[in-house]
Parts: C-alpha cells; structure tokens; sequence
C-alpha cells in the first residue's frame, strides 16, 4: 500500500517534467552549434592572419603618421650671420612681426658697390649733360661763323674775277671758311652722339639705382619678419649661426593641424578621399577622414622604420583631423580603419553586440522550432 502511495506522485509527476526536458537539450544544441561556429570562426580568422603575416599583405588600415600643419620657411635670401633672435619655439606670433636680425658683409659689399658705379654713372651723365649745354651754346656761333666765311669767299671770288683781290686773300678766306664749316659739323655730329650716350647712361643709371633700392629693400637693415601668422617652429636658429641656402632661422606652423600619414605599401584594400579612420596617440583615440591621398611616396621617418629592415617607403595621405584635439605639432599618430564610423565605439563593443543578436536569433529560431 505504501509504494502504491509512493509511485502514483512518481507517475504523476514524471509527465509535466518532460518538457523542461526537452528544452534543456534543445538549449544544449544551439550552445554547440554556436560554439562550433565561433571555433570555425577563430580558426578560420587565425589561419587568415597567418598567411597574411607570411605574405605581408594586410587587410586592415594601420599606419604610421605625424601631425603637422602647413610651414613657411624664415630665411635669408642671401648668406648671413645671425645676430639677434626675437622668438622662441612654440611662440605664438603675427603677419609682419620681427623673428631675427642677421648680418651680411656680402651684402653690404655689393651694396656699397652699387652705389659707388651709380656714383661714376651719375658723374658721367653730368659730364655729358654739361657738354651738351656747351654745344648747344657754341653750334649757333660755329654755324654763323661758317656762314660768313663763305659769304666772305664768295664776294672775294667776284672780285678777284674783276682784279680787284690777289689770290693769296682768297686763300686766306677759303681756309679760314673751312675750319668754321669744320668746327661747325664736329659740334653737330658730337651733339647726336652725345644724345645716344646720355641715353645709356641715364638707363644704366636707373638700372644700378633700382638695384641698389631692391638690395636695400631685401636687406632691410637685416631684420627678418614673419610673412604669416602662425606658431614658431621647435628649431630656431642662434645668434652667431651662419645662414645659407640649406637652413633657416626657423619654421612658421600656419593653418589647422592634420596628420601626415604614410600608407603601407602591404595594405591590400582600397581607400579614397572621405573614407573614415581613426587616429590614436596616447592611448585616446579621434575621428578623422582622409582629406587626399597625394601622388608621391617619401621615405618614412626613422623613428618609424625597423632597424632589422630595409627603409620603408609609402604613399603620403593627408588626414582631417575631425573631432576638436590637442595633438601637438609633431606627435606620432597611429591612424587606423574605422568600422562604424565613430572611432568611440570599440570592436570589443561590436563583437558583443554581434554574438548577442546572433544568440537572440537562434533562440527564436529554436523556440519557433518547437
């Protein structure tokens, strides 16, 4: 009577408990299968992996970059010796304020040359413009001269024809009518000439003059000013330092920041101007876009390149840096691929949120099922 009690809740019980059952394992299958995916997922990712790590190619943006803004060299266009600095590095300065004041005896030299042949010139012009006024003053009496000579020959002619004059006076007239009609030629022929030679002279004098106003102008005492408003460069020259056409007094940062990139030559995918990326230094990470892949490949930086290896090169890509940052001009920037578009939301995030729908999916599927 007793296991009669005992086995009817047994059989009684054992029929809702079934279910459950079922479910439990059903719940078991999709866990494996999910797992099984996962794992041939893995799997599937790390062989890919290695055969691009033995092949060299990649398939995910990663490269090296340097933010910069566009620069303004602070030369000397002639060699010189610095004397005074104005600035130092990072200072923040304006269009036309004074940066260094150099020194140059090449300079001074040519100009002080060009000044003593403007002298000479100068001399010249006055001493041909002085031998035109005398011509000019002279010519008349010459010509007047010459005119009454040979009115003089003339009626000594007539009257030596009638007696009246011996050949010697007509002799006498004749050479005296010739040095005047003489005299008279020489001065008009040199007041052409001199007109022809005060023209040269007068434009080699505004030549040297012009010149000497240029060099002038470009030496201004040997104060260099800033041709723009920017941010002084970190190298800025020193006072004794000699400048030539290989080095500046210093650098002027104008413009907003963007980062300078150098694409790797292993990066297998194809990216265009207004594709999203990431840029991350120290450990804080920003948006950006690439703003232009330009048409040249430079040698990338020491501080980038492997010492085991041959010196890299890539393709230079201009980066807009989007969110507001505080890079400093000449940080080193990782600049990667974005997934989403925002470079905030993680991949850690993505993937959970992925395995997390894909679990909600097979749930239903399963629930469906039964």
């Amino acid at each position: 009577m007793s296991n009669r009690t005992l086995h009817g809740p047994r059989a009684t019980s054992s029929a809702p408990a079934a279910e459950p059952v079922q479910l439990k394992a059903s719940g078991v299958k999709w866990s494996r299968l999910l797992k099984f995916l996962l794992q041939v997922g893995l799997i599937a990712g790390v062989a890919t992996a290695i055969g691009l790590y033995i092949t060299g190619a990649s398939l995910f943006l990663h490269a090296n970059g340097i933010v910069t803004r566009e620069r303004i060299r602070v030369a000397s266009p002639f060699e010189a010796r610095i004397t005074d600095v104005y600035v130092h590095p990072g200072d923040a300065i304006v269009k036309g304020q004074p940066i260094a004041r150099v020194e140059s005896g090449w300079m001074l030299r040519t100009m002080t040359d060009i000044a003593a042949e403007r002298a000479r010139i100068s001399t010249r012009v006055a001493q041909l413009e002085a031998r035109r006024s005398f011509i000019a003053a002279t010519l008349p009496v010459a010509e007047t001269s010459a005119k009454q000579a040979k009115q003089f020959m003339d009626e000594l002619d007539k009257a030596r024809a009638q007696g009246l004059a011996v050949w010697r006076s007509t002799q006498e007239i004749s050479a005296a009518w010739l040095i005047a009609q003489d005299k008279a030629a020489g001065l008009r022929a040199e007041r052409e000439s001199l007109e022809t030679e005060l023209a040269v002279n007068r434009s080699a004098l505004a030549d040297a003059t012009k010149a000497h106003d240029d060099l002038k102008h470009a030496y201004n005492d040997g104060v260099l000013f800033a041709a723009s408003t920017g941010i002084v460069g970190p190298t800025v020259g020193v006072a004794g330092q000699v400048l030539t056409g290989q080095n500046s007094v210093a650098d002027i940062y104008v413009g907003s920041s963007f980062v300078l990139a150098y694409l790797p030559d292993s990066y297998l995918m194809d990216l265009d101007e207004g594709d999203h990326v990431c840029v991350r230094a120290y450990n804080r990470t920003f948006n950006a876009k690439i703003e232009s892949i330009l048409p040249v490949t430079e040698a990338m930086p020491a501080e980038f390149q492997i010492p085991v290896k041959v010196r890299d090169r890539g393709q230079l890509v201009k980066v807009e840096l989007i969110d507001p940052t505080t890079f400093a001009i000449g940080q080193k920037i990782d600049v990667t691929g974005s997934v989403t578009g925002d470079c905030k939301v993680g991949v850690g995030t993505i993937a959970t949120q992925t395995i997390a729908r894909l679990k909600g999916l097979m749930q239903t599927a399963a629930a469906k099922a039964m």
